[in-house]
C-alpha cells in the first residue's frame, strides 16, 4: 500500500489536499504481467525510449489500476469501477499524474512502493508454478500465463494464497 497526498485547487476555487491510496496485489501484478510481460522491464524500456505520451499513458493506466479507497475499518480496499471513474475525472488525478511526470522522485517512489519486488516476485513465482501440459507438449510458465483467462488466473492465484 502506498499512501501519498496531492494538493490542488478545486472547481470552486478552494485549495484541497487529498490522500491517495495505491495498492496492487499479486493477482493484479499477474494481470499486468500478462498484459505487459515483465512490468519493471517494460517501464525501463519505455523510459529509455523517451516517448513522453507513451510514458504518461502507461503510468496513467497503472495509477488507475492501483487506485482505491480504504474502508473506515481498514479491512477493505475498494477499487470498484465507480471509485476509479470518480478518481479519473478528478482534479486530484490530473494533478497527481502531473506530479509524477514532472518529478522523477515521485514516479520512483510510486513504482518502488506499488510495484514492490516482493509482490512482483510472488506473482512471478506463482506463474512459474503453473506449467501446463497441452497435448503432451510442455508449456513455459510465460506461455501458460499468456494463455490463461482472467478468471483462470484469479482462480490459480487464489488457490496459491489458500495453501
Amino acid at each position: 500500500m502506498y499512501k501519498t497526498s496531492v494538493t490542488y485547487t478545486d472547481f470552486n476555487g478552494e485549495t484541497q489536499t487529498d490522500q491517495l491510496y495505491f495498492n496492487l496485489t499479486s493477482i493484479d501484478i499477474a494481470k499486468l504481467t500478462k498484459r505487459f510481460g515483465n512490468v519493471e522491464q517494460y517501464l525501463t524500456d519505455i523510459m529509455a525510449e523517451r516517448n513522453g505520451l507513451k510514458i504518461i499513458s502507461v503510468m496513467a493506466d497503472l495509477v488507475l489500476d492501483a487506485y482505491g479507497e480504504v474502508s473506515v475499518d481498514g479491512k477493505h480496499f475498494d477499487k470498484s469501477p465507480r471509485i476509479k471513474e470518480n478518481f479519473e475525472n478528478s482534479i486530484a488525478y490530473a494533478e497527481y499524474l502531473e506530479k509524477m511526470v514532472s518529478s522523477g522522485d515521485e514516479a520512483t517512489r510510486w513504482v518502488t512502493n506499488v510495484l514492490s519486488s516482493k509482490v512482483m516476485n510472488e506473482a512471478m513465482d506463482q506463474a512459474k508454478e503453473s506449467t501446463l501440459t497441452v497435448v503432451s507438449k510442455p508449456v513455459s510458465a510465460r506461455e501458460a500465463l499468456d494463455n490463461l483467462s482472467e478468471e483462470e488466473l484469479e482462480a490459480l492465484l487464489s488457490k496459491k494464497h489458500e495453501q
